[in-house]
């Protein structure tokens, strides 16, 4: 999957309960750790889940990306009074950065703006998660890691969820797992992206959203 293809998510979400013929193994796996991870649809969503069509890389810009915007993240970040503070392009500049195009396949086509316009979205990405810099750099590494040596899915799932059971107990790892499940499906794009990166099941991975969900869940983001 593409930079394209994450930013701009225009795939419709499998009825609940059906296979998607067009959905890998790693995100088979993954909903069944997580749960559906069908979106729950509302009003206002139909627009960013059918954006403006791009066709070809040339297109993608810092405009196109921005009508892609959930609306709901869209609000989200609206109301963020810290972001008016420390923006995401300052904060981030030095873990999302340009180079990330040269370690991750399928992107080396894109055009300069394109891919300024993608860090510039990644960053906001982070913020809307408020994720540290320490959990950039772990999930950065996390990416390279599976890409240089693959780990096979159902023992990594098996991994995560004992990992997570260990640390909240089984009742616990269901909320814990739940809570990340939601935070997932508050902008498919996240979801995507961590499916693209080969990430859904990745023990490490799996922490740091259920720790991401928790702290959203605590400032009643989520």
């Amino acid at each position: 999957m593409e930079a394209a293809d994450i930013l701009f998510p225009n795939s419709k979400p499998s009825p609940q309960g059906q296979p998607n013929a067009e959905q890998s193994d790693d995100e088979r796996r993954a909903e069944s750790l997580y749960g559906s991870g069908q979106v729950e649809k509302s009003a206002d969503q139909s627009p960013f889940m059918r954006p403006p069509p791009v066709s070809h890389p040339d297109q993608i810009s810092v405009e196109t990306i921005k009508a892609a915007v959930p609306a709901n993240v869209a609000e989200l970040r609206a109301s963020d009074t810290e972001r008016a503070l420390y923006s995401p392009q300052g904060t981030y500049a030095d873990v999302i950065k340009i180079d990330m195009f040269d370690t991750h396949s399928g992107e080396f086509h894109l055009t300069e703006q394109a891919q300024e316009a993608i860090l510039a979205e990644y960053r906001e990405m982070a913020a809307d998660m408020a994720l540290s810099k320490d959990e950039v750099d772990l999930l950065h590494s996390r990416v390279l890691n599976q890409r240089n040596n693959p780990a096979d899915l159902d023992e990594a799932m098996q991994r995560a969820l004992t990992r997570v059971e260990a640390k909240y107990g089984k009742e616990g790892a269901k909320e814990a797992l739940a809570a990340a499940n939601k935070l997932l499906n508050r902008d498919p794009r996240t979801r995507n992206l961590i499916n693209a990166w080969g990430l859904g099941n990745d023990p490490d991975t799996v922490m740091t959203l259920v720790e991401v969900a928790r702290r959203e869940q605590s400032r009643g983001r989520l």
